[in-house]
């Protein structure tokens, strides 16, 4: 009994321990299973939640590159949708790019879908946009919480604050630059999905940092358990989460149920074994059987772990700290190309093994590891098989300790990271780029951080980058740092071409070439022995593409073995070559703006810009100067604030029709300055598109063109009248007679033609002095006027000579009763300056048509019918009578004897050269012909060539004369002497119909002459009569043959501003009338600074005729005008003298003495005071110092007349000196005068020894102006 007792108590206690056991090998068994599935669960998530966060950063990055687009354009964001449709394609995972100056919401692309957002004020609820306000506050980017869009769905928005720097250097808010990125859009490329397809439900949420609440983003179609492993991911200024957990739960049931019954057939086995020891035999075979189960659910288990941990990339590892034996599981080899037995798991070898910048990072985790036992985590990079290197994040802890607490063995995973270092490293790269071109940093620069950011990430490689050249035929280096300089020098310039090496091929094919060995491949063939001299065996070239498939140039990465590019390789490549793409087209960007920023501040033209809605946006400092108003002034109002009134309405209708049609307006316009002064200007308005065809802007370029306009009307008023009397001149008379003649042939009326001549006027002129003469003149003409009707003509045509056409009469009386008017009003005393003068006129007068000829013949005949008045005793006039008028027989006589004398050879060329006064050149010479008579000796062309204008021989002598001076030209060319020659052409003579065709043949005599050299000068004094066929016969000319023409004497002939705008001249001529007076009357004077300008204006160059004093070239080398002939050089000369005279030459010194000197305009003025200032002193002490018995000829002393008046009034109106200043210069120059008028009466008056002897105090006061001038 008690046997039986102690055995049950035994059994018992038996049964007892053997549940307590099983119970606790189940418990025990599930916990490790729940606990190693959360850690592979854990490393999971954490890899997706890694992508996401990538992800959303790269998207949100956009900001950056958007705000450095609004900064380097000052806010000037017309270009945006250009410039967001490139981003979007570098960021895929944003939805939206968004811009909002001061918050609004004022762009987004696409705009398809987002119209709706347009207009939206961030800062408008601080409770919604908190982000917004959160980064203008901190400066950073911020991200909002999710929220639902305007135009619909659930998105969130990284919005980053741009602040432009204003001219004070301080930074002024300008608005937003926003990415909007959409759920569930942003996490496509993270694969969340294959949560599912593990097994694994998940769920992703914002957290609302103040209440705690979440938003949800994303989840998976099962639903979260109990215990998710939650990842947190940090994104800008917040936080998100994502929770997973297994679909099927923590624990299986199945295998509980399982490892449950094991244990309760273990407690059976043990109570069997006990009670049934003989039936062990048939209980074994029942046990061995539930222990294969068993082993085979837990090979299911590790299967399903490996094949997780091969899914995510991840190896576990085991690791004896004492011994440093290493364990890892199948999958380690192979994430390194290893097979399993060919791999080895020693501490030395996995130290071999890393990257050496690593190693000491690895070594001291170990160390910590081993020391403290803390659980570690590391990031390093571990070589491959193949020689890559594999980025592998590690985790690790402790699971054993020896006694004395030391650890001894560590456990951890292994995972792949490979994919997200190398997209942390390219954008590393790329923000760098988009700094250093933000910074503006030289190109050269940005290229050596691309190039160094391959070659570390690609140990071992070598890169170079090589630019197109401008040809599109050639490479040339833009940055190869490391490669061997000889190799360098020797791929420079090389050809672009197929099969030229791997980067002419690429840059001709425009698309990647892979040469994987150098040594054998066709492309290298003619370069191998150099590769192998600079220790390349392979390269990969991507060319270098702008948007537009325009090739920039190449990306080539070489290595020292030959070598086979893998995918990363090639998007490492493709990623290089746009980055450098992007730096080159941000450099030309750069370079362009840098221009056009210097052609608009430095521009000649005033250059206003506005918007569509015409408010003024932004002006040039010229458009400050010419209209007086400040930038800030003009900015923001309309360009009406400049409106004079003088356009009406309809004209400003007219515009805006031309503007909205032709896209352009072009026209001159009256406007006002900010003082009130009224200005012509020149303007040219354009309109400026966007992408969209809308037009955003408008620009308008104008000249103020007032003073050209004064000058052009200055110029036509001495073209057409007498400057002095103001009465038409010659030129004017002659179209006046012309419209008169006209009306006599349409009505039979008559036209009388009255030259009238004053008797005795010298005397009074030589008397009284030229001042009382020319007021004498004007009041005689005053007379005449005040005798004859409006319709009628007066014309003074030099002298005391005046002509009358008297038209609409119809008999001879009707013009003898205006002729006794004028007689008798002239004949009445004239009072002027206190004096009373007497003076009378003799008159001839002629009839049209009784006399039908031209005006010039008419005024002949007239004025032969007023000499016989004269030799009658004057004071009277007379009618021309045709059968008595001896000067047609001169004339035809004269005419004879000019054929004659040309049929006898008897005319001549002599040449006069042309002089660059500055340089002292001598680059051309003037042909002019010459009679050789047999008694008169050599005669000018004014004495012969008037009598034979207009007829057969003047063609024909005109034809001899370029023959002549052509086979001159062959001559002196064959000698070396190669000169510019002109030839003198009248307008009659060029516009005959085989001139064309004769010019053509004697050039075709001397090939050998380049007609560069031969110039034909019009003169301009002759009737130009149909400017339209002159001009026709002037272009073929030039086109054709290649000659140059000039105007000869322009200033002289009508309508000469018509001419040099109708004419396409090369050269103007000025005429020797003005050069020669241009010292002594300030109207030549301004006569030749309007032609030069003219000249400038109209592109021409100029040439002054009839220098005879250093004082002339010294004035025009002043007013700009550098060449000129005339008898300060040389007098014509015969054509076998100019080698002789070349070789003499010698320029004078006062005009070289200008060569390389710069003045401005205020500096040319106070030159061209002081030396009109200095001649007046010379010609003044000239006349003082002359003999009292012959009337010296004085310069002008009226401080109204004189040039320095003229200097004084031009440099008030072009403000080149202060008012103040002039005021100072004119009071002691006022002084110059008074004193010269003053001694000049004492000589006059015979009181000459004092007279001279006051010239020291003329001289000071003199030297009193120039030393004020100085001070200027």
């Amino acid at each position: 009994m008690k046997s039986f007792s102690n055995s049950t108590r035994y059994l018992t206690m038996l049964i007892a321990v053997t549940v307590l056991l099983s119970v606790s090998a189940v418990v025990y068994v599930d916990q490790a299973h729940y606990q190693a599935k959360r850690h592979a669960i854990k490393n999971t998530a954490t890899g997706f939640a890694s992508q996401i966060k990538q992800n959303v950063d790269h998207a949100l990055s956009a900001t950056y590159a958007l705000a450095t687009f609004v900064r380097q354009n000052q806010g000037n964001v017309e270009t945006f949708d250009q410039v967001a449709s490139e981003l979007l394609n570098y960021y895929p995972s944003a939805t939206a790019i968004q811009l909002s100056p001061n918050g609004i919401i004022s762009h987004t692309h696409p705009l398809e879908g987002n119209e709706r957002a347009l207009g939206y004020n961030l800062l408008q609820d601080s409770r919604r946009d908190e982000a917004a306000f959160r980064a203008m506050k901190t400066g950073q980017l911020t991200m909002s919480d999710p929220f639902t869009l305007v135009q619909g769905g659930l998105a969130a928005a990284g919005r980053l604050p741009v602040f432009l720097e204003t001219r004070e250097q301080k930074q002024q808010f300008w608005g937003f630059s926003n990415v909007l990125i959409r759920f569930p859009d942003v996490l496509e490329n993270t694969k969340l999905h294959n949560l599912d397809e593990q097994g694994l439900a998940y769920r992703l949420f914002s957290v609302d940092p103040h209440s705690g609440i979440p938003m949800l983003l994303a989840q998976s179609d099962s639903p979260i358990s109990d215990s998710p492993i939650s990842v947190p991911i940090a994104v800008p200024d917040g936080e998100w989460k994502l929770e997973v957990t297994p679909v099927s739960g923590w624990r299986n049931g199945y295998w509980l149920l399982l490892d449950i019954i094991a244990g309760l057939s273990f407690c059976l086995l043990v109570v069997v074994t006990v009670l049934l020891v003989r039936k062990l035999r048939q209980d074994q075979a029942t046990l061995e059987q539930a222990v294969e189960q068993r082993t085979t659910a837990l090979t299911t288990t590790l299967k399903h772990t490996e094949l997780a941990l091969r899914t995510a990339r991840q190896s576990w590892f085991e690791m004896d700290l004492n011994s440093g034996e290493i364990w890892v599981g199948d999958e380690y080899p192979a994430l390194l190309d290893y097979e399993r037995d060919e791999f080895q798991t020693d501490l030395d070898t996995l130290k071999n093994g890393v990257h050496p910048d690593d190693l000491a990072q690895l070594t001291e985790m170990l160390e910590t590891c081993a020391t403290t036992g803390e659980t570690t985590e590391i990031e390093f990079r571990r070589r491959t098989k193949k020689g890559y290197w594999l980025w592998l994040h590690a985790v690790s802890e402790i699971v054993h300790v020896a006694e004395d607490d030391t650890p001894t063995r560590v456990i951890g995973v292994v995972t792949d990271i490979s994919r997200r270092k190398h997209t942390e490293i390219l954008e590393s790269a790329r923000l760098k780029v988009l700094e250093q071109l933000v910074q503006n940093v030289p190109l050269d620069t940005i290229f050596m951080s691309i190039i160094s950011m391959i070659e570390d990430t690609s140990r071992g490689a070598l890169c170079s980058i090589l630019l197109l050249d401008e040809e599109k035929k050639h490479l040339h280096m833009g940055a190869a740092p490391n490669l061997p300089d000889f190799y360098n020098e020797a791929v420079e310039g090389i050809a672009i071409g197929d099969g030229v090496g791997s980067c002419g091929t690429a840059a001709f094919l425009k698309k990647r070439v892979i040469v994987e060995d150098i040594n054998t491949h066709p492309y290298w063939a003619p370069y191998t022995e150099l590769a192998q001299q600079a220790g390349l065996a392979s390269c990969w070239s991507e060319p270098i593409l702008h948007g537009d498939g325009e090739i920039l140039g190449t990306f080539a990465i070489y290595h020292p073995i030959p070598s086979t590019p893998n995918a990363q390789d090639l998007e490492i490549i493709d990623f290089a070559a746009r980055l450098a793409m992007l730096a080159i087209d941000k450099t030309r960007t750069n370079t362009r703006l840098n221009l056009l920023s210097n052609v608009f501040d430095e521009a000649e033209e005033g250059i206003m810009v506005t918007d569509a809605l015409a408010r003024i946006v932004d002006v040039n400092p010229k458009f400050c100067e010419i209209t007086g108003y400040t930038r800030e002034e003009a900015l923001n109002n309309n360009p009406n604030m400049l409106s004079s009134g003088k356009q009406d309405a309809s004209f400003y209708n007219d515009l805006w029709q031309e503007l909205k049609r032709e896209g352009s307006w072009r026209g001159e316009i009256w406007n006002r300055r900010k003082d009130g002064e009224l200005y012509i200007e020149q303007l040219t308005i354009s309109d400026i598109s966007n992408t969209s065809g809308e037009i955003t802007n408008y620009v308008g370029i104008f000249s103020d063109i007032t003073q050209l306009k004064t000058q052009q009307q200055a110029l036509e008023m001495m073209a057409y009248h007498d400057v002095l009397t103001q009465l038409p001149n010659r030129v004017l008379l002659t179209d006046r007679f012309q419209q008169a003649t006209a009306r006599c042939n349409r009505t039979g009326s008559l036209l009388a033609v009255c030259f009238l001549d004053l008797d005795n006027f010298k005397q009074v002129n030589d008397h009284y002095g030229h001042n009382i003469g020319d007021q004498l003149l004007v009041q005689v003409s005053e007379r005449i006027l005040s005798c004859i009707r409006d319709e009628d003509t007066a014309s003074r045509l030099g002298g005391d000579e005046f002509a009358i056409l008297i038209g609409d009469i119809h008999s001879t009386e009707d013009c003898r009763e205006a002729l006794d008017r004028i007689h008798s009003t002239i004949c009445e005393p004239f009072y002027i300056d206190g004096h009373e003068l007497h003076i009378t006129a003799s008159s001839g007068i002629t009839i049209y048509p009784h006399d039908q000829v031209d005006i010039d013949t008419l005024l002949r005949h007239a004025d032969q019918a007023m000499y016989r008045v004269k030799l009658g005793g004057k004071n009277n006039f007379d009618m021309f009578n045709a059968k008595d008028d001896q000067q047609l027989i001169e004339t035809h006589n004269k005419r004879r004897d000019i054929e004659q004398a040309f049929r006898e050879q008897q005319f001549v060329l002599y040449y006069q050269p042309k002089v660059n006064m500055c340089t002292g050149e001598v680059w051309g010479v003037e042909a002019l012909i010459r009679w050789n008579h047999p008694e008169k000796g050599i005669l000018p062309p004014f004495s012969f060539l008037p009598a034979i204008s207009g007829t057969n021989l003047e063609i024909e002598i005109g034809n001899w004369v370029i023959k002549e001076a052509l086979l001159q030209v062959s001559n002196w060319h064959k000698a070396g002497l190669k000169l510019d020659v002109s030839i003198n052409v009248s307008a009659f003579h060029l516009l005959s119909p085989d001139f064309e065709s004769e010019l053509t043949v004697s050039l075709a005599e001397y090939p050998q002459i380049d007609t560069q050299y031969i110039q034909l000068e019009i003169l301009e004094s002759t009737d130009f009569g149909n400017l339209q066929a002159i001009n026709k016969i002037i272009e073929s000319c030039q086109n054709n043959l290649g000659v140059s023409f000039a105007l000869d004497d322009f200033g002289t002939g009508f309508s000469s501003l018509a001419h040099l705008r109708n004419l396409t001249a090369d050269n103007i001529k000025i005429d020797c009338s003005f050069v020669t007076h241009l010292m002594s009357s300030p109207d030549d004077f301004r006569i030749v600074d309007g032609v030069i300008r003219l000249a400038e204006a109209f592109d021409r160059n100029v040439i002054a005729e009839g220098v005879e004093t250093v004082w002339e070239g010294l004035m025009l080398l002043l007013m700009g005008c550098e060449n000129a002939q005339g008898y300060a050089i040389a007098r014509p000369m015969p054509a076998e003298k100019l080698p002789t005279w070349l070789k003499g030459f010698e320029p004078f010194d006062a005009w070289q003495a200008f060569k390389g000197r710069n003045l401005s305009q205020r500096q040319t003025m106070i030159e061209l005071f002081l030396l009109s200032l200095n001649y007046w002193t010379t010609e003044f002490e000239q006349a003082l110092r002359s003999d009292p018995s012959i009337e010296p000829a004085w310069p002008i002393a009226d401080q109204q007349l004189s040039h320095c008046f003229a200097w004084s009034e031009r440099c008030r109106k072009e403000h080149l000196i202060s008012e103040s200043m002039l005021r100072d210069i004119d009071e002691r120059r006022d002084h110059v005068h008074l004193l010269a008028q003053e001694i000049e009466n004492q000589y006059r008056c015979g009181d000459v020894a004092q007279a001279r002897s006051r010239l020291p105090e003329l001289e000071y006061l003199v030297d009193d102006v120039r030393q004020q001038l100085s001070t200027i």
